[in-house]
């Protein structure tokens, strides 16, 4: 497992990973574009040798951040992807001063929400049909 900075020349790499996570409910390549523009928002990318197979993206601005987005391909699920791109922005956050972060989980996503747990977030409320206006989502917390 290698895990790498997220940048804007790897767009297409990002776009990929998402559209084969999410599907239907994917960003667009421009949304990546322009978060990836912002310079509140950084990430990582994970690689099994040389195959992408999973991305995180946080924004943060002051001492609060936030995790955008998270995926791990299908067929590298379960097999730390998803921690180690965590501990990564964390630890990225933490060195810029960042000490509470938050982000949204889909409320039946019970193996994301483990990994959440293992790493210290606290479930703090409810987004009420937060996706696609249908599925609650989770607020977790973290505090680095």
């Amino acid at each position: 497992m290698d895990i790498k900075p997220a940048l804007i020349e790897d767009l297409i790499t990002l776009n990929n990973l998402e559209q084969a996570v999410f599907s239907a409910n994917a960003w667009h390549k421009e949304d990546i574009a322009a978060m990836l523009s912002l310079p509140t928002v950084f990430g990582f990318i994970a690689y099994s040798g040389k195959v992408p197979v999973g991305y995180v993206l946080g924004q943060w601005v002051e001492d609060v951040g936030e995790i955008l987005t998270i995926g791990v391909l299908k067929t590298h699920r379960r097999k730390g992807f998803a921690e180690q791109l965590i501990k990564h922005l964390f630890s990225k956050m933490k060195s810029d001063g960042v000490y509470n972060v938050t982000l949204e989980v889909k409320a039946d996503n019970n193996a994301a929400k483990g990994i959440y747990t293992k790493l210290g977030g606290v479930k703090v409320g409810v987004r009420r049909k937060y996706y696609n206006n249908k599925e609650d989502a989770l607020i977790y917390q973290f505090n680095l």
